[in-house]
């Protein structure tokens, strides 16, 4: 599959859930995981299906850039989208401003900005609202003093807010084109 996306493995060692989604969602784990704690497997960061579809069909877009509007069902078939999902998809994208589409034969869907100004965060919160809502640190009773919890959650809204922030559709792209040998031009 074009894309780079990793091959979900047949039983997820986190969490033993197999086959389709749930296997997908084990890859998620992995990866973001790993990312996190520097042991694969060793945090378990749960990224909803919504927002991981989202965000590889912005890269898809990302890709296109300049060439023109891309059809729902090319980028469906090419990020491993249901396109009846997709279209679910780009309707809270294009309310959120990230995505335009053109009618007729030749349309489809293209980014309303360019790759560099659009970041994993601004996918994620048009699809979920905030990256990280965490109950007890959003509806902390007035008058009672921080907690050493509360300050740790907040820490972690923090560093997820970062590092969803400063990724852009433009790195991304980039980070995937190194992983799949398309970053270099060989005579």
């Amino acid at each position: 599959m074009r894309g780079g996306h990793k091959a979900a493995p047949s039983s997820c060692p986190v969490n033993g859930l197999t086959g389709g989604r749930n296997a997908v969602q084990c890859v998620l784990i992995l990866e973001l995981g790993s990312q996190v704690s520097g042991i694969a497997g060793g945090g378990a960061v749960r990224v909803s299906m919504k927002a991981d579809y989202a965000l590889r069909a912005m890269l898809e877009l990302a890709s296109a850039q300049g060439r023109g509007p891309i059809q729902s069902s090319e980028v469906a078939a090419r990020r491993g989208i249901p396109e009846s999902y997709l279209e679910q998809l780009m309707t809270g994208l294009r309310r959120a401003g990230l995505v335009a589409s053109a009618r007729g034969p030749s349309g489809g869907h293209y980014l309303a900005r360019h790759p560099s100004a659009i970041t994993a965060r601004d996918v994620v919160r048009a699809m979920e609202g905030p990256v990280v809502a965490i109950d007890s640190v959003d509806s902390k009773p007035a008058g009672e003093p921080e907690s050493v919890v509360r300050e740790l959650w907040l820490q972690v809204r923090e560093a997820v807010e970062k590092v969803l922030g400063e990724a852009t559709l433009e790195d991304l792209l980039a980070r995937e084109l190194v992983k799949s040998g398309w970053d270099t031009y060989h005579i």
